[in-house]
């Protein structure tokens, strides 16, 4: 089965269709006579049934459908392929065990109907295997919630990671290439003022640092979140003598818009904003928020806007320091 298993479009509950023609000679006859001649179809045939009057789809409810297609406590393998929610009926490959129901009982969900009922429990435990009734094995996606054979993370979402990934490391670059320039002003115009040549040289080195085990972490999937936090949280306050002595130039009319201690300002000013949207990230994270729900089903355009948000901001937090 293709990795990307959201590829298959997502089965609909089904729907009555009224066509207003006489009843059939088989809806006379008694309740329990018309249940003996539907054990004789097989499930699919059976839902078609069920969509063709009023009569057939609120009698032939989950509960009917069940006991029609049970054989001596076992339930057939026709009932088996059909989903337990919503009788939908993909193919075999695309539907779950249901891990909250007892054994040998029918347990068969749909992907729509698992990601909507179960995914939200699976998390906070992201490892959970989960069973496919074709006898795979599978896990929920780390990125969008949605079941996944043998691998982590469908194909489309693990380039969305790499992508993610591949930005920050590009901001991380252009931060680096600013400081570059920073350095190289310091030393040109504020060579004999300690309170800005020691800052700027410092934080030269610690962004190399930084942009040195951010690229060894993609790399080689290592993870030095931890000591680039450090680092990136102390080359913030190494910033503070130069922003101060930038602040006091500007105040006393000695700078113009374009000049060196306006630039110093400005970049403090962009870390700050930075730290900020970390901050808020790791609260809506700590909150208890799951950042695969804009890919939950059946959200309006702006539920399913604001949680992308949500995510956007934890995801910022989390790629940095993951």
């Amino acid at each position: 089965m293709a990795s990307n298993a959201r590829s298959l479009p997502r089965p609909a509950r089904a729907q009555l269709t009224i066509v207003p023609e006489e009843s059939s000679p088989l809806t006379s006859l008694p309740w329990e006579l018309q249940l003996e001649i539907i054990s004789h179809l097989n499930v699919r045939s059976a839902l078609w049934l069920r969509q063709t009057c009023q009569l057939y789809f609120q009698h032939l409810s989950v509960e009917a459908i069940e006991k029609i297609f049970t054989e001596d406590g076992y339930i057939t393998f026709d009932l088996l392929n059909c989903c337990i929610e919503c009788l939908a009926t993909p193919p075999i490959g695309y539907l779950i065990m249901d891990e909250s129901r007892r054994q040998n009982a029918w347990r068969s969900l749909c992907f729509r109907c698992w990601r909507v009922k179960r995914s939200p429990d699976h998390h906070l435990k992201p490892n959970r295997t989960l069973s496919f009734v074709s006898g795979r094995n599978g896990r929920a996606c780390k990125f969008c919630g949605w079941p996944v054979c043998f691998n982590v993370m469908h194909l489309s979402c693990r380039r969305m990671v790499l992508a993610m990934n591949g930005v920050w490391w590009g901001l991380s670059a252009v931060h680096f290439s600013l400081l570059i320039f920073t350095i190289t002003a310091a030393w040109i115009n504020y060579a004999e003022v300690p309170a800005v040549i020691i800052p700027a040289t410092l934080n030269f080195f610690m962004a190399f640092a930084s942009l040195a085990l951010l690229t060894l972490d993609m790399l080689q999937n290592s993870n030095t979140s931890n000591c680039r936090l450090c680092m990136e949280l102390t080359s913030t306050l190494i910033w503070t003598p130069a922003v101060f002595h930038s602040a006091s130039e500007i105040s006393d009319g000695g700078a113009s818009w374009t000049s060196y201690p306006v630039f110093i300002c400005g970049l403090f000013a962009a870390r700050l904003l930075t730290h900020a949207m970390n901050i808020v990230g790791f609260s809506i994270l700590s909150s208890g928020y799951d950042t695969r729900s804009p890919s939950f089903p059946g959200l309006s355009f702006r539920k399913r806007a604001l949680y992308v948000v949500y995510s956007f901001l934890v995801y910022w937090a989390c790629v940095k320091y993951r």
